[in-house]
């Protein structure tokens, strides 16, 4: 009985993380508006130059299936479709499309995709009507 019980409170454990992920995810879910991309360049004085696409209808969207569209070619991904899927390490988010992992951020209206831990580019994205 001494093992059951520790066997219990293992499994519920373990679904109270996949919980955790299921909520992160559902705040992916949707379209995503291409606002901005920042893009590290050492030879600068300033390191991020920021490339402007708010005026481009370029979107991102997220499937709860683990399936990434993008509409159009951009500075990071091109057209087309990827696998993404979410991981947690710690106090740590992670995004990994198609084997590439961004650190991200998630609000209502707001998701940043950021690589600059390895001088990478910072991407802005804004929920999509």
């Amino acid at each position: 009985m001494k093992y059951f019980k520790v066997l219990l409170l293992f499994a519920c454990i373990c679904s109270s993380c996949s919980y955790d992920e299921e909520i992160i995810s559902d705040d992916l879910i949707g379209d995503w508006k291409l606002s901005k991309i920042e893009e590290f360049d050492s030879e600068e004085e300033d390191p991020e130059l920021p490339i402007d696409y708010i005026d481009k209808n370029i979107v991102f969207h997220f499937e709860p299936n683990g399936q990434l569209e993008i509409s159009e070619d951009n500075n990071i991904l091109e057209y087309g479709n990827y696998y993404y899927e979410i991981i947690r390490e710690g106090e740590f988010n992670y995004l990994d499309i198609e084997g590439i992992r961004w650190g991200y951020e998630i609000n209502v209206s707001k998701l940043i995709l950021d690589r600059s831990f390895v001088y990478g580019p910072k991407v802005v994205l804004t929920r999509y009507p």
